[in-house]
C-alpha cells in the first residue's frame, strides 16, 4: 500500500519516535516553575535594540546556569533522575530546553492520520546519546538562539508592556 509519493526514500522512524518519547518522558519528571527571565520594557531603544538587549539578557541568565543544567541533562539520559537542587532558572531552562528539542524531533516525522514515516536516518548512536545531543550540541547551536527568538517577538514584547 502506497502511502506517499516518497515510500521509496522513507526510512525507519520507530528511533525517533523513541527519542520523542523518551524527551517527553524526562520532561514530565522536571519540577515545574513560574520563573522567567525578566523582561525590563524600555521607551528609550528602538525595536531591534530591545530585541537584541533581552536576548544578551536571556543569554547571560543561560550562560549563569550552562555548567549545571548541563550536569542535570547528563543525570536525566543517564541516570533517569533529575537533581534535587534545582533552581527555578534551571528548572525553566530545562524546560525551554526540552520543548525545544521535542518540537525538532516531532518535526522529522510525518504522519498525522497515517502510518509515522520520514525520510530523515535516525543517527548511528542510542536513543540515550541522541538525546543528550539534543540537550547539549544541538540546544547551543540552534535551540537557544529559537528560544530568545520567541522571547522576543512584537506580541511577546506588546504583553510584556501592558501586563
Amino acid at each position: 500500500m502506497t502511502t506517499s509519493i516518497y515510500d521509496s526514500i522513507h526510512v525507519p522512524c520507530d528511533k525517533w519516535i523513541e527519542l520523542h518519547e523518551a524527551l517527553v518522558a524526562s520532561l514530565r519528571l522536571l519540577p515545574t516553575t513560574e520563573w522567567i527571565p525578566s523582561i525590563v520594557p524600555s521607551s528609550k531603544e528602538s525595536d531591534e535594540q530591545e530585541r537584541k538587549r533581552i536576548q544578551k539578557g536571556i543569554f547571560d541568565e543561560y550562560k549563569s546556569v550552562v555548567q549545571s543544567t548541563s550536569e542535570a541533562v547528563i543525570s536525566i539520559v543517564t541516570k533517569n533522575i533529575w537533581p534535587k537542587d534545582l533552581s527555578d532558572k534551571e528548572i525553566y531552562f530545562l524546560t525551554v530546553m526540552h520543548h525545544k528539542a521535542i518540537l525538532f524531533v516531532r518535526s522529522i516525522v510525518v504522519g498525522r492520520g497515517r502510518p509515522p514515516m520520514t525520510i530523515v536516518p535516525f543517527p548511528s548512536a542510542d536513543v540515550a546519546t541522541v538525546a543528550l545531543w539534543f540537550l547539549s550540541e544541538w540546544w547551543i547551536e540552534y535551540g537557544i538562539h529559537d528560544a530568545y527568538e520567541e522571547a522576543t517577538t512584537t506580541e511577546m514584547l506588546f504583553h510584556k508592556y501592558f501586563s
